[in-house]
C-alpha cells in the first residue's frame, strides 16, 4: 500500500461488498465517487454526472495517492463513505479540474 497515513482516513460502510480481493500494483479499478466538503456537505464533484466511472491503475503514482489507499480498503461492489483529513487531499483541486476537463464536450 502507499505511504498514506491510515489514521487520517475514516471509513463508513454504506453497503457491504460481495468479496474482498487484495489488489496488486497494476490492477485497474473502476468506481464512482462523490466528493463533499466535510464542514457543510456541499457536493464538489459527482462522477455519476459524467455517466462514466473513474478508472485508476494502482501503483502508477496517481496525484491523489489517498484514492489508491481507500479503494484497496473496499470489497467488490461495496459502497463506502470515507472522511479524509485535508492534509491528504491538497492536490484535489488540480486533480478535479483535470478530470472535469477530460469529460468536457469538445464544443465547450
Amino acid at each position: 500500500m502507499s505511504d498514506v497515513n491510515e489514521a487520517l482516513i475514516k471509513k463508513e460502510t454504506v453497503y457491504a461488498g460481495t468479496k474482498y480481493i487484495p489488489l496488486k500494483p497494476g490492477t485497474k479499478v473502476r468506481f464512482h465517487y462523490e466528493t463533499k466538503r466535510a464542514d457543510n456537505q456541499i457536493v464538489i464533484d459527482d462522477s455519476r454526472k459524467t455517466e462514466k466511472p473513474m478508472e485508476l491503475v494502482l501503483g502508477k503514482k496517481f496525484k491523489l495517492e489517498v484514492w489508491e489507499a481507500i479503494v484497496q480498503k473496499m470489497s467488490l461492489n461495496e459502497v463506502a463513505r470515507f472522511t479524509v483529513d485535508k492534509s491528504l487531499v491538497q492536490q484535489y483541486p488540480f486533480v478535479s479540474k483535470t478530470i472535469r476537463d477530460a469529460f468536457k464536450n469538445p464544443e465547450e
